[in-house]
């Protein structure tokens, strides 16, 4: 699910108020945010300050819609939501332990961020009819269907976007996200702020952004079947990005061989 602002306040902890901290968080926090759309737009500068500050290189194939869609994509870390709301202006869907954290929660509540309770139909029910309603008012939406992070290895997708999309007619966007390296992936029990010390703060990240088509269901077609060649789309993309960044390291090593060939004995 939305994991970044359980980054973000691990950060405000570690990082100087001059950077993005607390009182940047807090100046988000009392601006005012009047519609769905200023809100997708304050969140998606707070989550580009976020990468300019850990020196996140987005690297971007495709072309992001003006028009309101649902964006899916694959789900590797925290490092996910905050690279696609950094690009477009979004409603992501998070976990609802975000709302009750102290500061973020309030600063969540007022940036677009919908919440949902794992594992409760009801939570889930009400989650897709708010995600309606920002789509309805001219904002897209942001869903990780796979409802957990991985380490590359893609999950079955969830229905749930994939029915909204099918009754509202909104289109559905798959996003492909690969890392320049798997240190970036945040998975299983790995504790948050020792994965945030040892893998993000203090180095260069590239994140390559493959954006797919946009797709609609078949007349008839179940959410299942919509979500399977979603998910399809996008493992094909980063099947795509891994042979890229393998070609582009064969390419570096054999430039060094040629290189360290031409010094003199």
């Amino acid at each position: 699910m939305f994991h970044s602002y359980r980054f973000l306040r691990a950060q405000l902890s570690l990082t100087s108020p001059n950077a993005v901290g607390a009182h940047f968080v807090e100046g988000l926090s009392g601006s005012p945010l009047r519609g769905a759309l200023s809100r997708a737009k304050a969140l998606q500068a707070a989550c580009s300050k976020v990468c300019e500050f850990h020196n996140i290189n987005t690297y971007v194939t495709g072309e992001l819609p003006e028009t309101p869609v649902i964006f899916v994509s694959n789900h590797m870390g925290y490092v996910d939501p905050l690279v696609i709301c950094a690009l477009t202006p979004c409603s992501p869907l998070a976990k609802d332990e975000v709302r009750h954290w102290p500061l973020i929660g309030r600063v969540t509540e007022q940036l677009n961020v919908v919440f949902v309770q794992r594992g409760n139909a009801h939570s889930a029910a009400n989650a897709l009819r708010t995600l309606m309603g920002r789509l309805e008012a001219g904002v897209s939406v942001l869903n990780f269907p796979e409802g957990t992070t991985t380490r590359g290895e893609m999950r079955p997708f969830q229905r749930g976007v994939f029915g909204m999309s099918s009754r509202m007619g909104i289109p559905v966007v798959p996003i492909a996200l690969s890392f320049g390296h798997d240190r970036l992936c945040w998975v299983d029990d790995d504790n948050f702020l020792g994965h945030y010390s040892r893998a993000l703060l203090g180095k260069q990240h590239d994140v390559q952004v493959d954006v797919g088509p946009m797709m609609q269901a078949f007349r008839g077609e179940p959410p299942e079947h919509f979500a399977g060649r979603a998910r399809d789309w996008i493992a094909a993309a980063r099947h795509r990005q891994a042979a890229v960044a393998a070609s582009f390291q064969t390419d570096k090593l054999t430039a060094g061989n040629l290189a360290g060939a031409q010094l003199p004995g």
